[in-house]
């Protein structure tokens, strides 16, 4: 059986909200984890810290390298389907839709909310494109609304990656907004716990 690691960064996130992510990838045969808390800057380098975390990731002999967030969650039904597709899976690189939650249990999917994906599922030697692997990956930090302002407000500031023509206003944008509700048999556990996403004075 592939071994899987779970790795992932954390700064500004409550332990408990950790602790969470933990439990609901408590399949994983391990997590490699970055401790980025003594960072003073607003954001730390993006390229640097992933890979400074894929780095820990890699020593720890991974089969596979499941790359995530303190504030994402998995579909229960995750670990049986990535364990099928990192043994028996044609491919080295699958992505994720990226499911941006605007309530506990519902998501947006206007406008460019439907067309979020992710390759976060890998094989360390991996090379682009990922493949599709059936999945929701489940954003919780947009659900607070004033989390969207605050992240709003962060990717303006440090964002140097992507989006920069479009800006980070759509955010907070809810002009023709549309959920839909997660679908039975796709929920993810454990249950939502509110929590306030505050870098402020940073900036």
């Amino acid at each position: 059986m592939s071994r899987i690691i779970a790795a992932f960064a954390y700064r500004y996130e409550p332990d408990w909200l950790i602790e969470q992510l933990r439990e609901n990838l408590s399949w994983v045969d391990g997590f490699a984890e970055l401790n980025d808390r003594e960072n003073t800057g607003l954001w730390g380098v993006r390229g640097a810290r992933t890979h400074a975390l894929i780095q820990i990731a890699k020593a720890m002999e991974p089969d596979w390298i499941l790359y995530t967030a303190p504030d994402e969650r998995l579909e229960d039904r995750a670990g049986v389907i990535l364990r099928d597709l990192a043994d028996n899976g044609p491919h080295s690189s699958y992505s994720f839709q990226l499911r941006e939650m605007w309530e506990p249990e519902q998501y947006r999917v206007d406008g460019v909310w439907s067309r979020k994906f992710r390759g976060r599922f890998f094989r360390p030697d991996h090379k682009k494109p990922s493949h599709p692997s059936g999945l929701n990956i489940y954003h919780l930090k947009m659900i607070e609304p004033a989390n969207r302002a605050e992240r709003a407000r962060v990717h303006t500031l440090a964002n140097t990656w992507d989006n920069r023509a479009r800006g980070f206003h759509y955010m907070l944008d809810e002009r023709g907004l549309r959920l839909e509700r997660i679908p039975a048999g796709r929920e993810y556990t454990p249950a939502y716990r509110p929590y306030v996403f505050d870098v402020q004075g940073n900036g």
